[in-house]
């Protein structure tokens, strides 16, 4: 609402003169039904009545002028007084309206408050959470160096595969007097044993930045599984190449048999997994993911080496007997740490770690 305003136009005034007009004419009106009807025989008082009527002509203009002021003033205090109420009335609603404001703004604040305190308990618990978990994770990897590397050297502690190459060196001249094209194939033999020694070593190096708890588990125990696989090798190359030098021509081919099914005398697949760790930069995010995805690659293959030389029927004939001396007198001329028989006994207690398909999703 505008501020009203107080102004005299013609209109007013032609008002006040209508209203003296209509006085006038009143007076008029009693002024002739006066000299006619009343007075009539006396005429002296005509002039007299005349000039009065004049006057009180311009006099009822005059005063209907001011009439019509006084109502518009009047008109104009309501105006004015409406116009102060509606002030009045925004000015309380606009305090109203702050007062509102402000009792939001401090309810807002105690919300607001409220909610990072909770936040930030919320956020503590995480962090205790986490440093918890890391905790464990951090003691379950001093578990695995323990584990495998117990002289905490970072070099995986797996059974010596070299007592294999030391063995060929030795009867390298008896084996060329049986058949020198055996010497390639125990050569292959040997670079497929050393190639799945690296690639043990740079997976247990690499799984050891795993961040998850359950899934470095999962890992360690095919890590276990490569172990258990490479001891299986080393385990029937020596007896593969020992039942050769003493003419157990029977052991040997059905080891060589094997093998050669087995593709271990064609190293591609290891060296194309070798290629694949190598490929892994420790600097990626998804480090973990890639090794993870990368061993189970290759579990079914440690499965089929283990099953398939797990059934060769010669470690449970009567003839083993004079192979394993025959090994352990082997092994004790090139001086290998191997203890023969305690590798036997590992090889035959050990159960094959499973997979456990939950796991394998995690990440």
């Amino acid at each position: 609402m505008s501020k009203p305003e107080f102004e005299i136009d013609m209109g007013d005034i032609l008002l006040g003169v209508i209203w003296g007009l209509f006085l006038g004419g009143i007076f008029y009106f009693f002024y002739f039904y006066y000299a006619n009807y009343v007075v009539s025989d006396d005429l002296s008082f005509i002039p007299f009545f005349s000039f009065l009527a004049i006057k009180f002509l311009f006099f009822s203009m005059l005063i209907g002028v001011l009439i019509s002021l006084f109502i518009k003033r009047s008109r104009y205090n309501t105006e004015m007084l409406e116009y102060f109420e509606e002030i009045k009335s925004e000015e309380d609603n606009i305090r109203r309206q702050k007062i509102e404001d402000e009792e939001f703004r401090k309810i807002q604040e105690i919300k607001d408050e409220e909610l990072r305190k909770k936040k930030q308990i919320e956020n503590e618990a995480l962090r205790r959470q986490q440093q918890i978990y890391n905790e464990k994770l951090r003691i379950s990897i001093a578990k695995i160096n323990s584990q495998f590397d117990s002289n905490n050297n970072g070099v995986i502690e797996l059974v010596d595969g070299d007592s294999f190459k030391k063995l060929l060196h030795k009867n390298q001249q008896k084996i060329i007097e049986i058949d020198k094209n055996y010497i390639q194939n125990f050569v292959k033999i040997s670079i497929y044993l050393n190639t799945k020694k690296e690639n043990t070593q740079k997976i247990f190096v690499t799984i050891k930045d795993t961040k998850n708890i359950a899934e470095l588990n999962e890992l360690v125990g095919l890590l276990k599984n490569q172990i258990h696989a490479f001891e299986v090798l080393v385990f029937h190359s020596i007896n593969m190449i020992t039942s050769l030098v003493e003419s157990d021509l029977v052991t040997f081919y059905e080891i060589y048999e094997c093998f050669d099914q087995l593709g271990v005398f064609n190293s591609n697949w290891q060296n194309e997994i070798s290629n694949k760790l190598t490929n892994i930069d420790a600097g990626i995010s998804n480090i973990g993911e890639r090794i993870r995805d990368l061993m189970y690659s290759i579990h079914q293959m440690e499965i089929n080496i283990i099953g398939s030389l797990a059934n060769l029927s010669y470690v449970n004939e009567e003839s083993f007997k004079e192979l394993n001396v025959s090994v352990n007198r082997q092994l004790s001329s090139i001086d290998s740490t191997i203890k023969f028989n305690n590798l036997l006994t590992v090889i035959q207690t050990y159960q094959m770690y499973k997979i456990n398909q939950n796991t394998k999703r995690i990440g």
